[in-house]
C-alpha cells in the first residue's frame, strides 16, 4: 500500500531496473537540457509537430503537473531514473473526465539509447498499480497513440491492454495518413493477470528517502 504523503520525503516507487520519483530542481535542469537534445523521441510520440514544437509551453506543461503534486494526495507525474541514478523520462497522467472517473496516462522516454530495453514496461506496470491503489474509484486507465508508433502500441498490449476506440486517417505524416488508437484496461483485467507476477517486483511498493 502506498503511503500517505509527507511534506518531508520524497515518493519512490522502485523496481529492480527503473524508479519513479517526485522531482527536484535538478531533475527539471536535466529534462529541459535532454528534451532539446534529440527529436527522435517527439518523431515516435507525434512527429507532425515536429517542425512546429513549442519547447516552452511543454515545460510550461510539464512544471504545471509536478507543482501539482504539492497539493494532491495521488502524484500527477514522476520521473523516471534507471540505476536509482539516472533520469530517463517521466510517466504522468491525466483526467478524460475527472467526473466520471475516465483517466489517461503517458510515457516519455528521451533517449533512444534506453528505448526497447524494458524501461517503460516496468515504468508503466509499477504507475498503473500506484493508480489503481490510490484511486479507489477508478475502474479503467488507459493510453492513446497513433498507428504509426509500433513500441507504444506493443507496450499497450505487453501491459494487457485493449484498444477501446480507433479514429481511421486523423493523423497524417510525410504524406501517409494514420489512425489515432486508445488502449485501455479494467482495474479487474490488471488485477488477473498473472505475467506482471514475473516481475520480482510488486507494482506500486515504494520507499520513502528523505529529503
Amino acid at each position: 500500500m502506498v503511503s500517505k504523503k509527507d511534506t518531508s520525503s520524497r515518493l519512490i516507487l522502485k523496481g529492480p531496473k527503473i524508479s519513479l520519483k517526485d522531482w527536484e530542481k535538478t531533475d527539471f535542469a536535466y529534462y529541459k537540457r535532454a528534451v532539446k537534445s534529440s527529436v527522435e523521441w517527439l518523431r515516435c510520440e507525434a512527429p507532425w509537430t515536429v517542425s512546429s514544437f513549442n519547447y516552452q509551453t511543454d515545460f510550461n506543461a510539464i512544471k504545471h503537473e509536478i507543482d501539482h503534486n504539492l497539493k494532491s494526495k495521488v502524484r500527477n507525474n514522476l520521473i523516471i531514473y534507471k540505476n536509482d541514478t539516472d533520469p530517463i523520462g517521466f510517466v504522468n497522467r491525466y483526467w478524460r473526465s475527472k467526473e466520471t472517473n475516465w483517466l489517461r496516462i503517458g510515457i516519455r522516454i528521451l533517449d533512444k539509447n534506453d528505448w526497447g530495453k524494458g524501461y517503460g514496461f516496468e515504468a508503466i506496470t509499477i504507475w498503473v498499480d500506484y493508480l489503481f491503489t490510490e484511486l479507489n474509484n477508478l475502474k479503467n486507465i488507459g493510453m492513446t497513440t497513433w498507428s504509426g508508433n509500433e513500441a507504444l502500441i506493443r507496450l499497450a498490449y505487453s501491459l494487457g491492454m485493449i484498444i477501446e476506440a480507433r479514429h481511421r486517417k486523423v493523423r497524417s505524416f510525410s504524406g501517409l495518413e494514420y489512425d489515432a488508437i486508445g488502449f485501455a484496461v479494467l482495474r479487474e483485467e490488471w488485477t488477473r493477470k498473472t505475467e506482471y507476477k514475473t516481475l520480482n517486483f510488486k507494482g506500486g511498493q515504494n520507499e520513502r528517502q528523505k529529503q
